[in-house]
């Protein structure tokens, strides 16, 4: 009788081990690629990346209730930030999320004085418009960098040091700033050379270093183009998220490491015009094993 109690209580135990280290899976994925047309964005195909990416994340082990998607008009603003605010709500420690956004990318001024060039990176939602107008539009629904850290940051909060959050963001800071010497008409850029000007900007300067303690991929460099990428089939998407997904079908086993090696390598023979996907992440999830 005792050796069955002991043997009881250790299952229990072990039991209670795995649910403590257990993780969930969780995805965000966002694609804009039909803009109103007062909003002055040109139409892309970020809507189009959203397939590809719930497939990829299929592969990974992602249950499908766990992947949370937004596509056009539902990737507004207050839906964006409502999906970050919920998953800040109802993740666990460990668990692994994965925020995926596909679409336009605009430089913003800065407002806080974080930015050696005065500017902002923005993700551009599906209710943001391009230019400024002064009781209309002033950036309000623009998403800058400085907004989607502080969500990572409380996010990573809550999965604490077992957990891993991975963003990536399929859009450009510069845009078509190069289309005038060497684009074709058909090559489709998201972003734009124009910046968005904010009217009142404090002139104080408070440039610091940020930390961050996630993986943050984007498809290029803030002053470079991110153009989509046109597949055998005809049908255009985005560069980043179409080399993740094949590095993720080719690649037995892939780290962080490896997936930007295979990325940066494959970006080169797919480009008509300079584009270095960029990684930020401590040097500790470098070797983090995306595909085992």
């Amino acid at each position: 009788m005792k050796n069955g109690l002991h043997i009881l209580l250790l299952i229990f135990c072990l039991i209670s081990c795995y649910t403590s280290v257990a993780q969930t899976k969780r995805a965000l994925v966002i694609g804009v690629g039909k803009y109103p047309e007062l909003s002055g964005w040109k139409t892309i195909n970020g809507d189009k990346d959203v397939p590809i990416v719930t497939g990829m994340l299929n592969n990974l082990g992602f249950k499908h209730e766990n992947i949370y998607v937004l596509v056009n008009e539902k990737a507004t603003y207050k839906n964006i930030i409502n999906q970050f605010d919920r998953m800040i709500k109802t993740s666990n420690s460990g668990d692994v999320i994965y925020i995926h956004f596909s679409g336009h990318g605009q430089l913003i001024s800065d407002t806080n004085g974080d930015e050696k060039d005065g500017f902002d990176e923005s993700i551009v939602p599906y209710d943001a418009f391009k230019q400024y107008k002064k009781g209309v539009y002033e950036g309000q629904h623009h998403i800058t960098d400085d907004l989607i850290n502080s969500y990572l940051s409380d996010l990573k909060h809550v999965v604490g040091k077992n957990g891993m959050i991975i963003f990536v963001d399929d859009a450009c800071h510069s845009g078509d700033i190069s289309r005038s010497e060497n684009a074709e008409e058909e090559d489709v850029a998201r972003g734009t050379a124009d910046k968005f000007i904010l009217e009142k900007v404090s002139n104080s300067k408070t440039i610091k270093e940020s930390l961050i303690d996630w993986i943050s991929i984007s498809a290029c460099k803030s002053y470079q183009t991110n153009y989509e990428y046109k597949t055998s089939d005809g049908h255009s998407v985005g560069k980043l998220t179409y080399l993740i997904n094949r590095s993720i079908r080719e690649v037995k086993t892939l780290t962080i490491t490896d997936l930007m090696n295979y990325v940066s390598k494959m970006m080169v023979e797919i480009s008509k015009y300079p584009q270095d996907p960029e990684l930020d992440c401590p040097t500790k999830y470098r070797n983090y094993l995306l595909k085992r």
